[in-house]
């Protein structure tokens, strides 16, 4: 190898370790989850009284205390709570209400349910949908027809991130990180009752906006990075479209794990955890809301035994489930490799 040569490899070598310090900073400093969060599923309960509490649960359904599911209780800081959103072994939530104001952002310990900051405790307007990726969040902000862009630990990137919406309820970022969807469940407006997908890699731009029967409550995205899930409310199914809007598959409105009003969706290692108000055929309780499990390729009911696979629930808004230990390997992989593409792109330019 030519002198010339080997200083070449000894900068590129160079550059790649620095992009991969500033990937793994961007995740929090490492790609291994905490162990005991693996497979845990959380689970948001978005009733305005004693009821508003956070519940988790292991992927099978079983509650991590016996006598009371609620990982965070009602306690001075939960507010209606809705979206969910998991990073660096917390858990974050979008509060729908707030003492004199109109929502905040709450963060808490996804171990021991401890409370540990209020990331965003102004600004927001009946914040409903929250998404994480590396450091960024971003808050679906129903009231104002806007996303905020914050980072994790509340820094205001950008209160009009995305803005024009109608009534965003939902959002969810692919695993590359390249786009943003947005449940539109307001009765006015361009979008009305549609998904929106953004590129996101530098100033959000519109790639495609599609309607959906009924309204869109809940978006989750698979780890294709090609394909969403989307559940309807009023309605009892879930939706499989692609990028560009065409529908894949539609499931879970029919058979012994019938949903009735879904709300929040959460994909998981090829599976989807779906929440619903009431079983079908049921009447709302603070005691009706459920969670059931589908296959993502085929919309087979997994949650036969017990079925439904969380019950229990007074209105279930959210769901957010801890990624398997080497999805978040992956999810890493692939922000090195969306970082040195977005870094090959600037110099070719």
């Amino acid at each position: 190898m030519k002198t010339k040569d080997i200083k070449k490899t000894k900068v590129n070598n160079k550059r790649i370790r620095k992009h991969l310090a500033l990937v793994l900073g961007a995740l929090g400093g490492s790609f291994a989850p905490v162990a005991a969060h693996a497979n845990m599923i959380y689970v948001s309960n978005h009733d305005d009284g004693s009821s508003s509490v956070v519940s988790e649960y292991t992927e099978t359904g079983t509650t991590i205390t016996s006598s009371n599911p609620s990982l965070i209780p009602n306690t001075g800081n939960l507010y209606e709570p809705a979206g969910l959103a998991l990073s660096g072994g917390n858990v974050y939530v979008a509060n729908e209400a707030s003492p004199g104001g109109t929502g905040q952002i709450t963060e808490y310990n996804a171990s021991t349910g401890a409370y540990v900051a209020m990331p965003v405790s102004s600004g927001l307007s009946t914040p409903l949908g929250l998404a994480i990726y590396g450091t960024k969040m971003f808050v679906a902000n129903y009231g104002n027809n806007e996303i905020s862009e914050y980072t994790t630990s509340g820094t205001l990137l950008n209160i009009a991130f995305i803005s024009g919406l109608s009534g965003p309820s939902s959002v969810a970022i692919s695993p590359n990180g390249e786009y943003l969807f947005v449940g539109n469940i307001g009765s006015s407006g361009t979008y009305s009752g549609k998904v929106a997908v953004y590129n996101i890699i530098s100033t959000p731009t519109l790639v495609d906006a599609f309607s959906v029967p009924h309204s869109p409550f809940g978006i989750a995205a698979a780890d294709n990075d090609a394909d969403i899930y989307v559940t309807s409310n009023p309605g009892d199914s879930i939706s499989e479209y692609s990028l560009s809007g065409s529908l894949v598959n539609t499931f879970g409105s029919s058979g012994t794990d019938t949903l009735d009003e879904a709300y929040g969706i959460a994909y998981n290692n090829g599976n989807l955890f779906v929440s619903s108000i009431q079983p079908a055929g049921g009447a709302q309780t603070t005691t009706s809301g459920i969670v059931e499990e589908f296959n993502a390729a085929t919309g087979a009911a997994i949650s036969t035994s017990p079925d439904p696979l969380i019950s229990n629930l007074d209105d279930p808004y959210d769901i957010a489930v801890a990624p398997e230990p080497g999805s978040l390997a992956v999810l890493g992989l692939g922000a090195v490799g969306l970082l040195l593409k977005r870094k090959k792109t600037r110099i070719s330019t």
